[in-house]
């Protein structure tokens, strides 16, 4: 050590970190506010590393110290003699290592606590990757805030370990500390002590801590799990203090928190997170397990029982446990929770039967007896199971009278009496099954929160002193403040259902209803009760959610989805009250949960009629029925969903009601209602009566989407319909083509006379001589155009192949010379292909080209139609086409000649003399840029040139095409020079023209292809852009641009970026508002995706440019609105007057001229910045001026 060093003993250290509490000081103030030393100087203060004599004594000042009282001695005996020899680097790297080494075993130590209950850990990608990213981020230099926020049992603690396993594995970060809150607190104060102390065995705060690990092994991850477990008001501006010191040491954080924890206690979020809110991110909310996932969770659960020794054994366990939820809504929301759907297959593999309807309060009621009451070994008594069952009792009494702010969820074992051996073999039973955990420093809990709250209603429910303190809360209700702590509420909806059902009545009228969370507690209760009456406590209420409105709405829907069967009826009569009542935002809803109601119910057949009625005497849809028959198209689609999900059969009420509504049915809807007709089991007799009503009405829409089905319908019954010779069709397919029934109509039946006339050669026959040989002289106008169709509709179906060889038996001079033109569109259909299948072997093809040849001069047109059609399909073809090409150049006119170029396919090479010799005809060039491409995809350079030359033709229909053509080549990564297409960016008069050119640059941007110079060239020379369609593609390029850029991360270069803001300046002034609102939703996206690039240089001109693009356009419409949304959050946390500024701009102008769609955005932003309590949003609420649909949104924000 230099004499200029000195080293603090280990009884110094004791005094200084002493001194540090005594003057509430942090080793960061010392370095940042007091300046004295520098952060490493500092640590290595208190890391027992020499330190410069000046520096030394200057940090005993600050502390209020004697120096030479800490200064250790040369002899000091922590140099113990095995040190001796050691240098001071080597020292201090021995004493950092150390310090890693510490929090790595206690990281692994805390790993091993994060494993999910009982089911195998479940890897979700997805949301992983997006955890993921944020944390690179903040280890490339961009530290930030990761909230992981979800419901209670989504699996946030096993998300969390999973990404502490990546970070110290394949994803190595510097240094990676893992802390559960569950072993803390002190006290609010001591937070940021008692987490570094978890995370390294000594007592600094985590941020000094963090700090030393940065300094010297480089930037780290702090993971923090359940923050929620002890969350205070209190807590938060000291988290917000702590957050802060550590994205200064660019330390990332990473913690799980239950969503409405994190609502509850930070908002508004700008102030919780004031001075760091950009660096906050919002994004990872946990959802419900999906159904794959359940499937996969349920198959790993099994192989790790040896009941299940096989992998079919494991599969057919999931996919038993998967059929019991498929018609019962309230099994599906448990198996989609991770936590419950552990606790269901442990049932349901030692059972091997789930109770019916099984709800969650039941589910934890069954686990109860089976874990806890059960005794479950043979030489065990009963008086285990009693003692069990006493202790998680008092465990659940402890643990809610130490309760304060926040629900307690720890005791120490130490509180228990387990003198008894009757009660330390239930305690022990109790740890064995996982009942009780293990938490740390001698602290003990229940397995999870939810279950917690599920024993402390028992503990209300059956014993003196929970009765006593249910009482108490009972009485706080009704007092005149009436308000409670906010995790009561969970356990009162445990609580109702334990209660005997006159009790649940009686306790659930006490309760303020117009609040929402009584209002919540109990419906969801109701509905998990045994007792089928139970549920008439719902009609009171649905009476009140219909004046409320909003999230009581929403609630009582839940309340009734999840509803199991026993309660059938009375959701039922529920559910039609509310379709013919309930406001249209819910209305969607309601439809969804009514169509399953049925398609589930025996009885379908009578609540069809009854659902369609109700909805139909909505006062809403009797004022406007075409809204109305949205409506029920929407009932209709979900009806089919449900019906089709469970293979069920289709009763007659619900076809009756199809065929009376369907001529108010949209296009789609139609489809699935005569879907519904051609189920198996319906009568045909039903069926022929429908399809009758059905052809005589026209079609819904000109997309005619009902068309293939009743198609279908007309080829099942066709046959039987012209026997019985008495119905429109008449008795044969030629009075079916004279019927009269609308034009689409008899394009349905001429297509399925066609499919029959397949295997029927005389209809066939009969069609071609008709319409191509000797057609009829009194038939109507409609008769060719149907005889055509099915014709067409034979090569379609599969006949062409048969088709053709009966045209072969013709002579191809008994074609009437005016019906040419006819067999050409026929023929045509040939060469389509039905997806890997060609409609006739190449054989036939090549004998058909060769049929028509002595057609080919006296109608060319026609002709070449046909063989070029063939020759794109079967290359035999093609020396048919190029030989009948050249004859026709030689003896027919320009006119015909060019007719032809302008229409073809296929063009033979050996032709490129003739078209370079005709290039006068803007025909023969267009046909010669077709070669030119050919050429091009092979290579040719120069071929490549004359294509994008002819984007500048003076023929607009060349240019056109040659872009296009560009476009293609482009596509296809032919290498195309930027140089090359900037003069047509530039010059070229045609939009489409300037626009597939953009559009290749972008692509070679997308590919890498193309630098950031370049694009900002691009854009330079497009500077005075006016067309929307073009400048739609130049913030395109510029989101491409971002997310291509060379060095493989998201950026965008300063060039790139002042030309967009300077367009966009450009524009909003000049342009006419077409233009502005065509663009705009490209600009959003560009703008949304420069936002979170973080990059706080661009943020002055994000903010001016969205501020004149929003007060520019109305959101509404084909606008993203969550890009705007977005957007606007996220300026918000760079800038926390800018939502502040927007809403009073818009306040403040006469007549509030923000339109609706863009008030509504502002306000859904502010709630996503500030939360959704914030104070800006009750200006909102108490402004007069402002619309009601605005003060109605937020009310739905906040669940009012």
């Amino acid at each position: 050590m230099s004499a200029r060093s000195l080293i603090a003993s280990h009884e110094g250290i004791v005094k200084a970190e002493r001194a540090l509490k005594r003057l509430n000081l942090t080793r960061t103030a010392i370095a940042k506010e007091h300046q004295i030393a520098s952060w490493s100087t500092v640590s290595k203060f208190f890391n027992y590393k020499p330190v410069d004599r000046s520096f030394f004594q200057e940090i005993c000042h600050l502390l209020d110290l004697d120096w030479q009282d800490i200064a250790a001695s040369p002899d000091d005996s922590q140099l113990d003699d095995s040190n001796a020899d050691m240098t001071d680097s080597e020292k201090a790297a021995q004493c950092d290592r150390a310090l890693l080494d510490a929090v790595i075993r206690n990281g692994d130590r805390t790993r091993k606590a994060l494993e999910p209950y009982i089911l195998p850990t479940i890897r979700r990608e997805t949301f992983l990757e997006k955890c993921l990213q944020q944390i690179e981020l903040g280890l490339s230099g961009k530290p930030r805030i990761v909230p992981i926020l979800g419901a209670a049992g989504y699996g946030k603690s096993t998300i969390l370990g999973t990404l502490y396993d990546e970070l110290t594995g394949d994803r190595e970060a510097a240094w990676v500390a893992l802390v559960r809150c569950d072993d803390l607190l002190e006290s609010a104060l001591s937070f940021p002590e008692e987490v570094g102390e978890k995370a390294s065995d000594r007592r600094v705060t985590i941020a000094d801590l963090a700090a030393q690990l940065t300094v010297e092994h480089g930037r780290g991850v702090l993971l923090l799990d359940t923050l929620d477990i002890v969350l205070t008001k209190t807590l938060v501006p000291i988290l917000r203090a702590l957050f802060a010191e550590l994205l200064e040491w660019e330390t990332t954080v990473v913690f799980t928190c239950r969503h409405n924890d994190y609502a509850d206690f930070f908002e508004p979020y700008h102030e919780s997170f004031a001075g760091f809110r950009e660096q906050v991110y919002d994004g990872c909310k946990l959802t419900p397990f999906a159904l794959e996932e359940v499937t996969l969770a349920a198959r790993l659960f099994a192989r790790l029982k040896t009941e299940f020794p096989t992998e079919e054994s494991q599969i057919t366990f999931a996919d038993r446990l998967l059929a019991l939820c498929a018609d019962r809504v309230s099994l599906t929301e448990i198996v989609c929770n991770p936590l419950l759907l552990a606790l269901l297959c442990e049932l349901f593999a030692e059972a091997q039967v789930v109770p019916e309807d099984l709800t969650v309060s039941q589910l934890y009621e069954i686990y109860w007896n089976w874990k806890i009451a059960k005794v479950r070994h043979q030489q065990q008594s009963r008086r285990i199971g009693k003692a069990k069952e006493k202790l998680c009792l008092f465990l659940a009494e402890r643990l809610y009278c130490h309760s304060g702010e926040r629900l307690r969820d720890f005791l120490y074992e130490t509180s228990l009496d387990l003198t008894d051996e009757t009660d330390f073999i239930a305690y022990t039973a109790l740890r064995s099954d996982g009942i009780v955990k293990e938490l740390g420093n001698d602290r003990i809990g229940f397995f999870h929160q939810t279950f917690l709250e599920y024993a402390i209603a028992r503990w209300w429910n059956g014993t003196e002193s929970g009765e006593t303190a249910q009482f108490v809360i009972r009485q706080e209700l009704q007092s005149p403040s009436g308000q409670v702590r906010h995790y009561i509420w969970p356990i009162f909806r445990q609580f109702f259902t334990l209660l005997p059902l006159n009790q649940f009545e009686q306790i659930s009228n006490e309760l303020d209803r117009t609040q929402l969370l009584p209002f919540r507690a109990i419906s969801l209760a109701a509905v998990s009760r045994i007792e089928p009456e139970a549920t008439r406590v719902l009609f009171p209420l649905l009476e009140l959610a219909q004046l409320r409105q909003g999230a009581f709405i929403e609630t009582l829907l839940i309340a009734l989805n999840s509803a199991p069967q026993r309660h059938d009826s009375t959701v039922w009569d529920l559910l039609v009250k509310l379709l013919s009542t309930v406001g249209q935002d819910a209305l969607n809803k309601t439809l969804e949960i009514a169509a399953v109601a049925i398609a589930r119910h025996p009885e379908a057949g009578a609540r069809f009629p009854e659902a369609l009625t109700a909805l139909m005497s909505h006062p809403e849809i009797e004022g406007d029925r075409e809204q109305g028959y949205r409506f029920l198209g929407k009932f209709l689609n979900e009806y089919y969903r449900e019906i089709r999900l469970r293979d069920r059969a289709i009763e007659r009420p619900v076809l009756t009601a199809l065929k009376e509504y369907y001529a108010s049915l949209g296009s789609k809807v139609r489809s699935l209602a005569i879907d519904l007709y051609l189920s198996e089991g319906v009568p045909s007799a039903v069926k022929a009566d429908f399809l009758l009503t059905i052809l005589q009405l026209p079609p819904a829409n000109n997309s005619f989407f009902e068309r293939e089905k009743a198609i279908a319908l007309t080829v099942e019954l066709l046959p039987d319909l012209l026997a019985t010779q008495s119905t429109i069709l008449g008795e044969s397919w030629l009075t079916a083509f004279e019927a009269p029934l609308p034009t689409e109509s008899l394009g349905v039946i001429a297509a399925a006379v066609g499919q029959h006339a397949i295997d029927n050669r005389q209809w066939m026959a009969e069609m071609v001589t008709y319409l191509l040989i000797d057609p009829p002289s009194r038939l109507s106008k409609s008769f060719n155009s149907n005889c055509t169709i099915a014709l067409k509709e034979i090569v379609q179906a599969g006949g062409g192949d048969r088709l053709v060889k009966y045209f072969l038996s013709l002579e191809v001079e008994q074609i009437l010379d005016n019906r040419i033109s006819t067999l050409s569109t026929i023929l045509k259909t040939l060469a389509q292909v039905e997806g890997d299948r060609l409609t006739i072997d190449e054989v036939l093809a090549v004998q058909l080209a060769q049929w028509l040849r002595p057609r080919l001069i006296s109608h060319p047109v026609e002709s070449i139609r046909i063989l070029d059609g063939l020759a794109v399909q079967f290359p035999g073809v093609k020396p048919i086409l190029t030989q009948g090409l050249r004859e026709i150049f030689a003896r027919t006119k320009t006119r015909q000649v060019n007719q032809i170029l302008k229409k073809l396919h296929c063009l033979p090479a050996e032709l490129a003399p003739d078209l370079e010799a005709r290039q006068n005809s803007k025909e023969a060039r267009i046909a010669l840029l077709k070669l030119l491409r050919d050429r091009a995809q092979r290579g040719d350079r120069e071929s490549l040139e004359r294509t994008i030359a002819f984007c500048g033709d003076r023929s607009q229909d060349l240019a056109k095409a040659a872009s296009w053509t560009v476009l293609d080549l482009g596509w296809e990564n032919i290498g195309i020079a930027i140089e090359s297409l900037l003069p047509i960016l530039r010059d070229s008069p045609i939009v489409v023209v300037r626009q597939n050119c953009l559009k290749v640059i972008l692509e070679g941007v997308n590919d890498f292809g193309i630098t950031p110079t370049e694009i900002a060239k691009v854009l330079e020379v497009m500077a005075e852009e006016k067309s929307p369609e073009v400048l739609q593609g130049m913030y395109q390029l510029c989101t491409a641009a971002i997310w291509h850029h060379p060095s493989g991360e998201r950026r965008v270069e300063q060039a790139i970026a002042k030309a967009i803001f300077k367009l966009t300046r450009s524009v909003l002034v000049q342009a006419p508002q077409m233009t502005v609102d065509m663009m705009a939703n490209s600009a959003w996206i560009a703008f949304n995706q420069m936002a979170f690039l973080e990059e706080r240089s661009l943020i002055p001109d994000l903010l001016e440019c969205t501020h004149l693009l929003w007060r520019a356009i109305d959101v509404r419409g084909k606008i993203d609105k969550t890009m705007v949304t977005g957007l606007l959050n996220q300026l918000g946390k760079y800038d926390p007057q800018f939502l502040e500024g927007l809403v009073l701009e818009a306040i403040g102008e006469e007549g509030n001229s923000l339109p609706l769609a863009n008030w509504q955005a502002l306000v859904v932003a502010i709630a996503h910045n500030q939360g959704k309590f914030s104070p800006l949003l009750d200006r909102v609420i108490d402004d007069p001026h402002i619309p009601l649909e605005v003060k109605h949104r937020i009310y739905q924000i906040r669940d009012l």
